[in-house]
């Protein structure tokens, strides 16, 4: 996955296979008291998708992860407890099966999705 957006304006992306199961301690690192109440204890994908949302805005924040993100709560495409990341949406990506990716960019701006084999016949 390429992202890329103009110069100055921020921008995020993270993608990941989406495994089995997630590994022990994935839950007290990566998602909120909140996030981990309402997921299923076997659901890999819902954590991924949580996972890789916060990338994408830590990414386009700035911050990658030198903030822990159980500190931040994902919730309908905003982010909370990243004051950086107020005014960014979220925009998760179809289209590869077995894995999750996620885009995050400032509210309003203009995303336009190309796919590999149009980028290169252009």
């Amino acid at each position: 996955m390429v992202a890329s957006a103009p110069a100055g304006q921020p921008i995020g992306a993270d993608i990941e296979h989406i495994p089995p199961a997630v590994f022990d301690g994935f839950d007290s690192y990566a998602l909120s008291p909140a996030e981990r109440a309402t997921l299923q204890a076997d659901d890999a994908g819902s954590r991924l998708r949580l996972w890789v949302a916060k990338e994408a805005v830590l990414k386009a924040a700035g911050h990658g992860l030198s903030i822990e993100p159980h500190t931040l709560s994902i919730s309908d495409s905003r982010c909370a407890g990243l004051p950086d990341a107020e005014g960014m949406e979220l925009f998760w990506l179809d289209g590869m099966a077995g894995f999750a990716s996620a885009l995050a960019v400032p509210a309003g701006a203009e995303i336009i999705r190309r796919e590999l084999a149009e980028l290169l016949t252009s």
